[in-house]
């Protein structure tokens, strides 16, 4: 049927091109360092997006603490003003009922003895 020469191509190229191919490299299409780059980018957003959801509860948390703060604030300084009203501070609490404080009042404000 096949000369001999034909019969030799079909070999030759058999074993040229076959499963058994010698030098044959496989490569894929993309190198690894590309396949890597998307993967790190999205372990660092599942990151980022942990990061902000532990920071919305701790924002609140915050915010509240600032609130409690503010109106502990607001009721010591309603306090020190009843103090001062009670003690007979004036002109911001630098007359108190001592001599040694009247004295220095009165150079403060310009009256000298």
């Amino acid at each position: 049927m096949h000369t001999p020469g034909v019969t030799l191509k079909l070999r030759k190229f058999r074993r040229r091109f076959g499963i058994a191919a010698p030098k044959v490299v496989v490569r894929t299409h993309l190198p690894w360092q590309w396949l890597a780059v998307p993967a790190v980018l999205l372990l660092l957003l599942v990151g980022v997006a942990g990061w902000l959801i532990a920071q919305r509860n701790e924002a609140g948390a915050m915010a509240l603490e600032i609130d409690r703060l503010h109106r502990e604030s607001q009721s010591q300084l309603e306090e020190l003003k009843t103090h001062r009203l009670a003690a007979g501070a004036e002109f911001g609490g630098w007359r108190l009922k001592t001599p040694r404080s009247e004295r220095m009042f009165s150079y403060m404000i310009g009256s000298f003895p």
